[in-house]
């Protein structure tokens, strides 16, 4: 119910320039999108914790949506007006059809269409989500064929549907927007590496160590560039005044966090391969190998160290925290309300 602004938001002018050429939305706009966001967010914190219910119990579900949603990187990257609340609800979604016993073909084709085209690092879970609806039936070799076709067809078909501008000649347009977007990508690195080599990682060790501090050490990054920082620094002093902004930055609160997600990790390997019961086994099979895709896929690509890119990998490290806490919780107290499984 919005009207369009009057003008797209011009990164290479100053923040007077955009506002007179009526470029920056009004309260309502925002409004309006940021609740969009938030509900997105939302049922991503609902699906993550579904999921962790099926690896880890009550316990589990419970620590991973108190860690989602509390989480400053969702507190601000997940309700800004961008792709990353989506691209968060798509990934929560593919997990929870994926970690499904039998995992339907339709629906996590669905799910994926959702999360690629809300943002492009979701292709990564694209094999895993193709493994996960193959194996899901002992059928004969054609039939497991045609169950893969939803999965590719209903991610194909939304994205051409969404793109009007690939429905005259989709071959070339898709070559050229490639070509565009590896140009401006090529661009952008360069830039970074003349005036700030750091946020334009050339290897994957570096890209890990960036990841890791976005995810536990780094401030919530209000800005991608400084540019704007006069104009916003008001609004910037009011929202870093929250005490949830920064709960988990601190060293010993990060530390404690790292250790958490590496034992959770531990013991996510340990349900796959030694869980007593089947269904769980393969959930934690499923999560580890679309963890395994999509850090692998970040590791390998990240073109510049923009802290929501790290919230790609944020469901898995949030679920392995929640199962370290479940699990040092059941030792703790195991006949509590609350069990480990």
């Amino acid at each position: 119910g919005q009207s369009p602004l009057r003008a797209d938001w011009d990164w290479s002018v100053s923040w007077q320039a955009n506002v007179a050429a009526g470029a920056l939305p009004s309260a309502r706009q925002l409004l309006a999108a940021r609740r969009v966001m938030t509900v997105c967010t939302a049922l991503a914190g609902l699906l993550l914790a579904l999921v962790a219910l099926r690896l880890g119990g009550l316990a589990a579900a419970l620590f991973t949506l108190g860690g989602f949603l509390l989480n400053p990187l969702v507190l601000l990257h997940g309700r800004r007006v961008m792709m990353e609340a989506p691209m968060l609800l798509g990934m929560a979604w593919l997990l929870w059809e994926v970690t499904a016993e039998r995992p339907q073909p339709w629906r996590v084709g669905a799910a994926l269409a959702w999360a690629v085209w809300a943002k492009y690092w979701a292709l990564a879970w694209a094999p895993v989500a193709l493994w996960a609806v193959w194996r899901a039936e002992p059928l004969p070799f054609k039939r497991r064929v045609l169950r893969l076709l939803p999965v590719v067809l209903v991610p194909a078909v939304t994205g051409f549907l969404l793109q009007p501008v690939l429905w005259r000649r989709p071959a070339a347009t898709l070559a050229a927007m490639w070509t565009a977007r590896w140009a401006v990508t090529a661009r952008q690195q360069a830039a970074f590496r003349a005036v700030l080599p750091a946020y334009a990682p050339a290897t994957p060790w570096q890209r890990l160590a960036l990841l890791l501090g976005h995810l536990y050490l780094a401030p919530p990054a209000y800005l991608d560039l400084g540019k704007y920082r006069a104009p916003l620094a008001a609004a910037i002093a009011a929202y870093d005044g929250h005490v949830w902004m920064h709960w988990t930055r601190p060293l010993a609160v990060a530390a404690a966090r790292l250790v958490a997600m590496l034992a959770g990790l531990v013991v996510m390997a340990r349900l796959a391969w030694r869980g007593r019961e089947a269904p769980r086994r393969w959930a934690a099979r499923v999560v580890l190998l679309a963890a395994a895709f999509q850090w692998s896929f970040l590791l390998l690509t990240l073109p510049l160290a923009f802290q929501r890119y790290a919230l790609a990998v944020l469901p898995f490290t949030t679920i392995w925290e929640a199962l370290a806490l479940a699990s040092f919780f059941h030792l703790l107290a195991p006949n509590s309300l609350i069990p480990n499984s």
